[in-house]
């Protein structure tokens, strides 16, 4: 779900909102509230993760990547839905967050965190502390990696500059994780990487 949504200025001590395409956020009812995880912030721009898809919003808000944002259905139409930022969220993470740190508050699980920050150090990926490692995490947990072999595919995709969709990472996952075939292209994709000059 990958949408282009746009900022609502907020009046005089009315809270920032979202305005976003129904079709977006589908079986919403007004009042609901709805978390969604910052994946990154800049020059304008917000992405959100918001019920298994992105949103891409304009917003000069000071969102941190990796930081939660409470969302409330503030109005609903035929051919728009106000979502309401409310106060509250999450604090957004420390500018010296480690990665592994990033990756537990993102929802990762640490026996996949500790396979992810592994399998990106065997790729050469340096994930630096801070908003690096925050959008990182976000990345992760918008990807779906809980298990081991879930993170090993997210990273592999990561290190070659893939997408990292739900389906992706779930799918090259089952192919490495499988046997006799998935650990036999394994190797080779290791044997062919430790061949190609950098």
């Amino acid at each position: 779900m990958s949408s282009n949504v746009t900022a609502v200025p907020a009046g005089a001590g009315a809270a920032p909102s979202i305005a976003v395409a129904p079709a977006q956020v589908m079986g919403v009812t007004l009042g609901q509230v709805l978390a969604a995880r910052v994946i990154a912030a800049g020059g304008g721009q917000v992405e959100l993760a918001l019920a298994g898809g992105v949103l891409t919003a304009a917003s000069d808000l000071p969102m941190a990547p990796g930081a939660t944002v409470r969302l409330q259905v503030a109005q609903t139409g035929p051919d728009r839905v106000t979502l309401r930022v409310l106060p509250g969220a999450e604090p957004a993470l420390a500018a010296s967050a480690s990665p592994s740190v990033a990756l537990e508050r993102a929802g990762v699980p640490p026996g996949a965190t500790g396979a992810l920050l592994a399998a990106l150090a065997d790729a050469g990926v340096d994930v630096p502390p801070g908003a690096p490692a925050a959008a990182l995490a976000a990345r992760a947990a918008a990807a779906g990696v809980s298990t081991p072999a879930q993170a090993a595919a997210f990273a592999r995709l990561e290190a070659a500059g893939l997408p990292t969709t739900p389906a992706a990472v779930a799918g090259l996952a089952r192919l490495l994780d499988g046997a006799p075939l998935g650990r036999t292209l394994s190797a080779l994709a290791d044997a062919l990487a430790a061949r190609t000059p950098p």
